[in-house]
C-alpha cells in the first residue's frame, strides 16, 4: 500500500460493524429498561388468593413515619413502609367514595389500641362492620387455614395480609396494650388488618385475622383483649385431641425437620412424652379444657363461637355448622358463591393418610387422658351455652376412638386413623 492512500474496508467488514452498532444500542437500552422494572419482591401479593397465604415479611415502619404530620393511614396507604407504594397491596377499589364519620375518621389516625378503642365508642356512620370485626384464635392443626380462606371468599370479609400475624403473643408478649411497640401496633392496624381497604369500602368489610396462638395465652390475653377490643368476635376450632396432636408433631417433622417425631419416628412415645396433648412446656395448657377456661369465665357467650373440627369438615353436615359460623358473624349466609370448605395445610392426606402404628397400651392411654380432657371441656362450655348437642359431640370422638381400637391385632399393635 503507497503512502498517502487510505485504506478502504470492504463493504461487507463496514455492514458489519453497522450492525454490531444498532444491536449495541438496542442492548444498552433493554438493560436500563430491564434495570428500572420492579423486582419480583416488589410486586403485590395476592391477597384475594389465600391458597398460599404470604409469611411475616411485612416491611417495618419507622418511628419518625407514624409522628408525621399525617395521618397513620395516610402513610401506609401513601406507600411510606419503606417506600414501598401502597397500591401494590390494594385490591380493585369500591364502587363508591368514602363516606365520613367520626369513627370512620379516627382509625386513619390511630398508632395505639388505645385509639382503636376510642374510635369504637364513636358514631359509626355508614360503617356495619368494627376492625377487626372477629379473630379465628385457635386451635392449631383444627381446620382454621381452611376456615380462614373460606371466610375471605366472603363478599363482606376482608381477610388480613397475613393468616397469622400473632401480633398480640409475640408483637405484645400477651401484655396489651402496655406490650406493644408503636411501630407494631401501627402495622397491625393499617397494613395486618389493612385499614386503608376497609376505609375505602366504609367499612362495610368485616376485617379479620387467624392467629392460632391466641387461645392458649388465655390466662394473660384474655381480660386483656377483652378491655382493648370489647366488641371483637372470637371463633374457636376444637379437633379430636389425639389427632390434633398427632397432627402438630406431623407438622414440626414436615415443615421444620424439628420435634420428638423428627427424632424418634415413634408416633406412640412422642403423643405420650412430648405433645400438645401431654407436655404443657410448649406455649401453653396441654388441653382444651384449661386453654379454654380463661376465655369462658372472662368474655361474653354472644362474643365467642366454638366449632368441632370434625363437624366442620363433614360432608354431611360441614355447610350446616358453615351457616351457623355467617350467622354468627353477621355476614350473607348465600356467600360465597364458589364452594364450601377446602382442606388447607392438611398434611393428614399427604403423610401417611393410611394411619400409624401405635401399641393398643400406648392408645388407650392416649384416649384415657383424651377422654377426660372432652368431659372436662364440654362441661366448661355448658357455662355459656357453646355446645348445642353435647352427645353428637361426644359420639364423633367416641367412634375415632373406638375405631383405632377395633384396627388392633392379636400382638397388640393398632392403626390410628387421624380425624
Amino acid at each position: 500500500m503507497g503512502v498517502g492512500r487510505r485504506y478502504r474496508q470492504p463493504a461487507s467488514r463496514s455492514l458489519s460493524n453497522i450492525v454490531s452498532a444498532v444491536l449495541g444500542a438496542v442492548v444498552t437500552i433493554l438493560i436500563f429498561y430491564i434495570a428500572n422494572l420492579p423486582s419480583i419482591d416488589d410486586e403485590a401479593h395476592d391477597f384475594h388468593n389465600t391458597s398460599d397465604f404470604p409469611t411475616d415479611t411485612t416491611p417495618s415502619i419507622s418511628d419518625h413515619t407514624v409522628t408525621s404530620t399525617r395521618s397513620t393511614a395516610e402513610q401506609v396507604e401513601g406507600g411510606d413502609i419503606d417506600g414501598v407504594p401502597a397500591e401494590l397491596y390494594r385490591p380493585p377499589g369500591p364502587p363508591n367514595p368514602r363516606a365520613s364519620s367520626e369513627f370512620l375518621d379516627k382509625i386513619p389516625t390511630c398508632d395505639s389500641l388505645e385509639c382503636l378503642k376510642e374510635a369504637h365508642e364513636l358514631p359509626r356512620g355508614v360503617a356495619k362492620f368494627n376492625h377487626p370485626h372477629f379473630i379465628i384464635i385457635g386451635f392449631q392443626k383444627a381446620a382454621t387455614t381452611s376456615l380462614y380462606s373460606y371466610l375471605a371468599r366472603h363478599n363482606e370479609t376482608l381477610a388480613s395480609s397475613i393468616k397469622e400475624p400473632e401480633f398480640f403473643v409475640n408483637g405484645c408478649k400477651s401484655h396489651i396494650p402496655e406490650g406493644c411497640s408503636k411501630n407494631a401496633t401501627v402495622k397491625y392496624i393499617h397494613y395486618t388488618l389493612r385499614s386503608w381497604i376497609y376505609l375505602d369500602w366504609n367499612g362495610t368489610k368485616g376485617s379479620f385475622e387467624g392467629s392460632t396462638h391466641i387461645v392458649r395465652a388465655g390466662e394473660e390475653l384474655a381480660p386483656r383483649l377483652l378491655h382493648m377490643m370489647p366488641w371483637v368476635k372470637l371463633i374457636v376450632s376444637l379437633r379430636e385431641p389425639i389427632s390434633r396432636a398427632a397432627s402438630m408433631l406431623i407438622h414440626n417433622e414436615d415443615r421444620n425437620n424439628m420435634g420428638c417425631l423428627a427424632r424418634f419416628n415413634d408416633m406412640g412415645k412422642c403423643l405420650l412424652k412430648s405433645s400438645q396433648l401431654k407436655d404443657p412446656k410448649d406455649g401453653g395448657p396441654d388441653s382444651y379444657h384449661e386453654a379454654l377456661e380463661p376465655w369462658i369465665y372472662t368474655w361474653p357467650s354472644t362474643q365467642l363461637f366454638v366449632v368441632q373440627y370434625e363437624e366442620l369438615t363433614d360432608e354431611a353436615d360441614g355447610e350446616q355448622e358453615l351457616l351457623r359460623v355467617k350467622q354468627y358473624l353477621g355476614l350473607d349466609p348465600t356467600w360465597p358463591k364458589n364452594g364450601g370448605l377446602e382442606m388447607r395445610n392438611a398434611r393428614r392426606f399427604k403423610i401417611k393418610p393410611e394411619g400409624w402404628s401405635i401399641s393398643r397400651q400406648d392408645y388407650e392411654t392416649l384416649v384415657d387422658i383424651a377422654r377426660e380432657d372432652m368431659r372436662k371441656t364440654l362441661d366448661v362450655l355448658a357455662i355459656k351455652s357453646l355446645v348445642q348437642h353435647r352427645k353428637s359431640w361426644e359420639r364423633r370422638w367416641e367412634s375415632i376412638w373406638q375405631s383405632n381400637l377395633d384396627s388392633c391385632d392379636d400382638s397388640g399393635m393398632c392403626n390410628m386413623v387421624l380425624s
